[in-house]
């Protein structure tokens, strides 16, 4: 099949169109990408991929991968950061020294250590896959590492007893 799409112009056209008709069907914009895949694909009865894609977009080629990539690549350029889903059960006020800070619940599965480690820059295995026979090993988060833009210069100053606190106050 010959695609009907040869230029960027007709390529932006068509996005326009397309993500006018998922926001009128109050598609949410997480979930538009996917959407727009499949209703290009209806609208020219041909199929296309949504993941996982081995090439990113070529520019001025709009078929196959490359046009799934066209698409993706115009939903990022678009929404960026407001495509991403946010799976927190939700968020909590916490207050370290007089001022209010945003901290975020995550959605856990299974079990979690919770540590208040000032050193915001240390990684913790937050995920982890135990095996059969195998050691088994348990995911660690840093509370601090959970509030919404927090300085590592405040994270230095906090006492043993703010750490205390604010881990009770998680628990």
């Amino acid at each position: 099949m010959k695609y009907p799409i040869k230029t960027k112009e007709e390529f932006e056209s068509l996005m326009e169109e397309v993500d006018s008709a998922l926001q009128a069907k109050g598609v949410p914009i997480h979930a538009r990408q996917i959407h727009a895949i499949g209703e290009v694909s209806k609208k020219f009865k041909i199929d296309l991929l949504v993941a996982p894609l081995q090439k990113s977009a070529t520019p001025n080629l709009y078929e196959g991968e490359s046009l799934s990539a066209h698409i993706l690549d115009w939903f990022d350029q678009r929404y960026g950061e407001r495509l991403k889903v946010d799976f927190s059960i939700g968020y909590s006020v916490v207050m370290l020294k007089g001022d209010a800070w945003l901290l975020k619940c995550p959605l856990i599965y299974g079990t979690v250590t919770v540590v208040c480690d000032r050193d915001l820059k240390k990684e913790y295995k937050n995920f982890v896959v135990n095996h059969v026979g195998k050691p088994q090993e348990k995911a660690a988060m840093n509370i601090l590492r959970l509030i919404e833009n927090f300085p590592q210069g405040l994270a230095n100053r906090l006492s043993d007893e703010e750490l205390r606190d604010l881990l009770n106050y998680y628990i």
